[in-house]
């Protein structure tokens, strides 16, 4: 008898998932045969259903439909890294944000959310990315998009750096269903080298910069000395960062145009506006906005920015400064502060106190700038201070990384008219004036000797942890 309810419960087990299936199978047929005009003509729609799922496929192998102006748009930002890519992941990661783009203005996001921001779509693998077999819920909601004929967005700063055939998987990968745009973000290269080199060394994701140096930490790793900016002696970056661009005299951000126009692909290189970028050092237009409003053209959502209905709630990446961690081990060595205090928390304070020099710094050189004076009060104004608590870069490095900054902004920029290269090189240089300081660092001896340094140390050590 139980053997007998065990074979009725099977049955009808079996048959309530047939009819499921039968039911799944019909609906899936009328939604395709609904929206069989935004299909890919060529083969019947079951034919293609079958196409996209066969293993190994890609659906960058069926034949493009008719209309290319009639398609949505796939536009990619492709970074490169240190170009405000993190800042506006977070922020279209946001509920509020994604579904005003999606619904008043038909732009559905869907890159990538970094740390524990919600919505993350896409491995960070490239092959993981295209792979069907690793990422079917990346490939539904391509082709969700393009039945609903929503345009997409997809940040995602790994492919600026993937090769050729990874270029033409992409091209392949999307042509059939959308109109392809990609966009690099440009930053100048006086810029984007020092926030390149922080990034890669950054103390709070160090684990040599955790404990002092001579200590170890739960791991085993010795603490060691973070050393400032140079463009010879620092490893992988001046082998894998440097030295390529000063073969080439070509900006990252051009290297990576290039990549995709040689495989036929529609790139181009967009100004986000930093805040550096402004003359007189002020905060310039957001770059979430400029996106939206100037590259994408979603109008409501541009609105809604601009009006304040939309609060953007991104989170930085900024490129952490090593100064704060140069002078608190350079007192650590004195004697100055005990092993018993953290580094991180002393790196933390002492940064604050380096603040104070640069803003000096800075003022003369905001001070130089609105007399109109020659690049060489600016440069005498760093030898004052460099004789005091900075030391910067030489004369003769700074000219090297200024040339290195403008050949590759000409290659890309510069028209054939003498005149306007001029005006445009005396721009770049007033604006490598402006961000000379990010070549400087703590003269972490002169500091640590100095009675004020001391008094600040032994006032403020005490609340460190």
């Amino acid at each position: 008898r139980t053997m007998a309810k065990i074979r009725r419960v099977r049955t009808l087990r079996s048959v309530v998932l047939s009819l499921v299936a039968t039911i799944t199978a019909l609906i899936w047929i009328y939604n395709l045969r609904a929206h069989s005009n935004l299909t890919p003509s060529g083969s019947s729609l079951l034919a293609q259903h079958a196409f996209v799922h066969r293993k190994g496929h890609r659906l960058g192998q069926q034949q493009p439909r008719q209309g290319n102006a009639t398609r949505p748009w796939f536009a990619i930002h492709i970074g490169p890294p240190k170009t405000g890519t993190t800042y506006l992941q977070t922020c279209l990661c946001k509920k509020v944000l994604a579904t005003s783009m999606m619904e008043r203005d038909d732009w559905h996001y869907m890159g990538t959310c970094p740390g524990r921001a919600p919505g993350t779509t896409v491995h960070h693998n490239i092959i993981h990315m295209f792979d069907p077999m690793l990422n079917k819920r990346f490939k539904r909601r391509i082709r969700n998009s393009h039945l609903k004929g929503t345009n997409v967005l997809l940040i995602f700063e790994g492919l600026s750096h993937i090769n050729s055939t990874q270029i033409a998987e992409l091209r392949d990968f999307v042509a059939p269903w959308f109109r392809l745009r990609v966009m690099a973000a440009y930053r100048p290269l006086y810029e984007w080298l020092p926030s390149k080199y922080n990034s890669l060394y950054k103390p709070a994701r160090n684990p040599s910069a955790r404990v002092w140096p001579g200590q170890l930490t739960s791991r085993n790793v010795s603490g060691k000395i973070l050393l400032p900016f140079d463009m010879d002696r620092r490893g992988n970056f001046s082998s894998e960062v440097v030295a390529p661009i000063e073969s080439l005299r070509l900006h990252v951000t051009h290297s990576s145009i290039l990549a995709f126009q040689q495989q036929r692909i529609d790139a181009e290189v967009i100004h986000l506006p930093f805040a550096s970028h402004n003359p007189k050092g002020g905060e310039s237009a957001d770059i979430l906005e400029y996106l939206i409003c100037n590259l994408l053209h979603a109008r409501q959502t541009c609105r809604s920015l601009r009006n304040g209905e939309i609060r953007p709630e991104g989170s930085k990446n900024p490129s952490a400064s090593f100064d704060g961690d140069i002078i608190a081990v350079a007192a650590y060595q004195s004697g100055l502060i005990p092993s018993s205090v953290s580094r991180k928390g002393a790196r933390i304070i002492f940064e604050s106190y380096y603040k104070r020099l640069v803003e000096s710094l800075l003022r003369q050189q905001d001070t130089a700038h609105d007399n109109g004076s020659a690049r060489t009060n600016v440069t005498t104004s760093n030898r004052t201070i460099n004789a005091w608590m900075i030391k910067c870069l030489s004369d003769e490095t700074h000219d090297r990384i200024f040339r290195l900054s403008w050949d590759t902004h000409c290659k890309l920029f510069c028209t054939d008219n003498q005149d306007d290269q001029e005006h445009e090189e005396q721009r770049h240089w007033q604006g490598f004036e402006l961000n000379r300081h990010r070549f400087c660092s703590p003269n972490a001896d002169r500091i640590v000797a100095d009675s004020r340094f001391q008094r600040f140390v032994r006032e403020n050590i005490k609340s460190v942890v």
